[in-house]
């Protein structure tokens, strides 16, 4: 039985492709496939390989993984390439993830040393990149570069983030992660409290 609210594979390939208001045939031809192909795609018909939904996914500007997070549960237990991909790709993010705060923690750990200091500045300017990281995820690595507490990560829980900081102090960036999240965060010490975004 399908969920609510979650897509057919033919039905989201349609949406991505309409939201970048392309017809059919340019991408067909964009991608050397058949027209009536893509059509067979987009009425549930046809099902692509993983390859040539990935060229799908590129030619929308979307994410393979996360159209396939979209898509009816159904739709996955019965295309185990899509599933696999799926998996693989998340277990490579997580990846991704864990070790870029393990890097970000031996960064932290290795200027306090060089700088003489137990904690670094909370105003010394931050680059980081995040792409749809879980927001606990993303709070737990800006507080153990700024080496503090946060209370309220359950706010954020369940909850993704994107952001993109380049040489900004690191109590700007961290309120901005807030706020992207749809809190609010509060600095006293080396305490951050979150709490719910009145806007």
């Amino acid at each position: 039985m399908p969920q609510k609210n979650k897509l057919q594979l033919g039905e989201a390939m349609k949406l991505a492709r309409l939201e970048q208001r392309l017809s059919q045939s340019a991408v067909a031809r964009s991608l050397g496939i058949q027209q009536s192909y893509l059509s067979k795609v987009e009425n549930d018909t046809a099902t692509p390989s993983v390859t040539v939904l990935q060229k799908l996914c590129s030619a929308y500007g979307v994410k393979t993984h996360r159209l396939l997070r979209q898509l009816d549960r159904e739709v996955l237990r019965r295309n185990g390439a899509y599933r696999a991909h799926l998996q693989k790709t998340l277990r490579q993010r997580r990846a991704t993830r864990a070790g870029l705060a393990s890097v970000l923690v031996a960064a932290v750990s290795l200027s306090a040393l060089l700088l003489g200091r137990e904690t670094a500045s909370i105003h010394r300017p931050v680059t980081l990149v995040l792409d749809e990281v879980d927001g606990v995820e993303a709070i737990d690595l800006f507080a153990a570069y700024g080496q503090l507490e946060v209370r309220g990560r359950h706010l954020v829980a369940g909850k993704s983030v994107s952001i993109e900081v380049r040489e900004i102090p690191w109590d700007q960036a961290f309120s901005e992660l807030a706020k992207r999240l749809g809190v609010r965060a509060e600095f006293s010490g080396a305490i951050v409290e979150l709490s719910p975004d009145a806007n």
